[in-house]
């Protein structure tokens, strides 16, 4: 009888699982103002987790690099695998990530805004 046992040194499949957002070496600057600074961060699928920080640590600055309504100076940012602030590209490289690629990787994260009279006119 021949059975087989996992081998504790490999991985699991689980434990390989790609973050669901990730942020690798993520750098914004505005001017001479560094806001955010080589940033890492991995969000698993189904965690949920809280940015809080004073008024102008950058919490704000994530959102929108997230949503691609900042865009980054280094770093890229991955979702569901995905390069959303690049592209690769004909030879395989990361190149910056054009309009319509940012939009299709985007579709895959959705924010709620804090206030619900952000925009008056809706």
């Amino acid at each position: 009888m021949n059975l087989s046992m996992p081998n504790p040194v490999q991985p699991t499949e689980a434990s390989v699982e790609e973050p669901m957002v990730r942020f690798r070496g993520v750098t914004k600057r505005y001017g001479d103002l560094t806001v955010l600074d080589h940033l890492d961060l991995d969000v698993q699928a189904g965690e949920k987790v809280a940015i809080i920080g004073p008024s102008g640590s950058g919490k704000s600055t994530l959102l929108r690099a997230l949503m691609t309504l900042e865009n980054i100076d280094e770093g890229v940012i991955m979702v569901d695998g995905e390069p959303l602030t690049h592209m690769p590209d004909a030879g395989g490289q990361l190149v910056p990530a054009s309009a319509r690629h940012q939009r299709s990787v985007r579709g895959k994260v959705g924010m709620v805004f804090q206030s619900f009279n952000l925009f008056p006119h809706m």
